[in-house]
């Protein structure tokens, strides 16, 4: 009896549970998911990456097939050695103002990334403009490590692009110069790498410029009678003897692919030509920072810079040497104009870059990096000409770059700059700012 007691209050307690069970099921109310929240600041992030993404889809073919071929690989195997401490590139410029170029590069850095290089590089075009230069380091280790470097390089340049110097340059009248040139500069490192943060070199360098009007078509004749007058030395073979000082702070997380870090360079030349009766000479002082700062979405980055320069002549009766003027314009500094299109004796510059580190090369520690940047700058005689603006607003430029880079070093960038004056494409290689 007792046994049939306890199973049938079993029974119904099972029972009593199961029905409570199925009246809390059909009794609960089902509320839907809260909508997700828009995280604005990562959306903001996140735009630029996206407005890259679509400039560089007909890129996205060429990275497919480099990686579904492993054709970036076999190009190494062609043109470097087995350590990939030598390499031999060709050169083929197939367009621009001077026509179609032709040339190569060849470099050895052993070990890669260490002051011990040797870089050749010779390049010439149709016209009859050629370039060659070799440039060699190495670490010396009887003196503490520090490093030495020469480059000797020559040039002829038939149509280089003036549009006059100061006030003269507002009006963007665009004439030819021909510019022969000789450089052979010698540098030391002044401190011991094992202060890596701080930096400081001298330099000592001999110059030769001819400058003469150029050879082309397309730009009125450069003569005594054009409206702007010729630069400094102009119709004269100039020799330039030049001592320089460099110091700075980098603390930069890498050579290359740099995403953190500050780097601060100022940099003091001196020089006299050494031609009786011409009176050039004078002293140029610059002030560059860039600083990198790494954003939340990975492989992100935004960069500033900015700089300062000054041009000043010994004595009041010299000219300043055409090549120590400040310039903006070409592959650094206002990219959306050629080279040399604004020449003062004092200007500022700034740039604000997103990149994006969009494509690794397996196994290389290098790939592509595109970027978005916005330059602007001013030159001038005076502190008040470098505020005042011109037609309502300072000179600027916008555009799109391709960086190949590698964690050790920047090896080259293809820029697009627009411009208030049109479009201008440029080549960069091997500079920090």
């Amino acid at each position: 009896m007792v046994r049939a007691a306890v199973l049938a209050i079993g029974l119904v307690w099972c029972g009593a549970a199961h029905a409570q069970t199925t009246e809390t099921a059909t009794t609960t109310e089902v509320r839907p998911d809260p909508p997700a929240r828009v995280d604005l600041g990562r959306v903001i992030l996140d735009a630029p990456a996206g407005f890259l993404e679509v400039a560089f889809v007909p890129l996205y073919v060429t990275v497919y097939a480099l990686d579904r071929y492993s054709l970036f690989e076999r190009i190494l195997d062609v043109f470097t050695n087995e350590e990939q401490t030598m390499a031999y590139l060709p050169i083929v410029i197939p367009l621009g103002r001077s026509g179609p170029g032709f040339g190569g590069l060849f470099a050895y850095n052993a070990p890669l990334g260490s002051p011990n290089r040797l870089i050749v590089l010779g390049i010439a075009n149709v016209n009859g403009d050629w370039t060659a230069s070799v440039d060699g380091g190495l670490r010396l280790p009887f003196a503490s490590g520090r490093a030495a470097s020469l480059s000797v390089g020559a040039s002829v340049d038939r149509d280089q692009r003036f549009f006059g110097i100061g006030t003269e340059t507002r009006n963007a009248t665009e004439f030819l110069l021909r510019q022969n040139s000789i450089d052979v500069e010698a540098s030391l490192t002044l401190l011991s790498p094992s202060v890596p943060v701080l930096t400081a070199e001298a330099s000592l360098a001999y110059r030769r410029r001819r400058i003469e009007s150029g050879e082309g078509t397309g730009s009125p004749i450069f003569d005594e009678d054009a409206p702007v007058r010729g630069p400094p030395g102009f119709n004269q073979g100039l020799d330039y003897p030049e001592l320089g000082i460099q110091l700075g702070v980098d603390t930069r997380d890498s050579f290359g692919l740099t995403s953190r870090g500050f780097v601060l360079q100022n940099r003091a030349r001196l020089t006299q030509d050494l031609n009786p009766g011409s009176g050039t000479g004078g002293a140029t002082l610059t002030s560059e920072f860039g600083l990198w700062l790494p954003l939340l979405p990975r492989n992100r980055t935004l960069f500033f810079r900015g700089g300062i320069g000054s041009s000043i002549p010994f004595r009041n009766r010299d000219d300043i040497p055409f090549h120590f003027l400040q310039s903006l314009g070409g592959a650094s500094r206002l990219r959306g104009y050629p080279d040399n299109r604004f020449v003062d004796e004092l200007a500022w510059w700034s740039s604000l870059e997103y990149r994006w580190f969009f494509y690794e090369w397996a196994g290389t520690g290098g790939g592509l990096v595109s970027t978005l940047f916005f330059d602007v700058g001013q030159t001038g005689p005076d502190l008040e000409d470098l505020f005042r603006t011109s037609a309502g607003n300072f000179p600027w430029s916008v555009g799109l770059a391709l960086r190949v880079e590698q964690s050790l070093i920047m090896l080259g960038r293809l820029q697009v700059g627009v411009s208030p004056e049109g479009v201008q494409i440029s080549f960069g290689i091997g500079d920090v700012l």
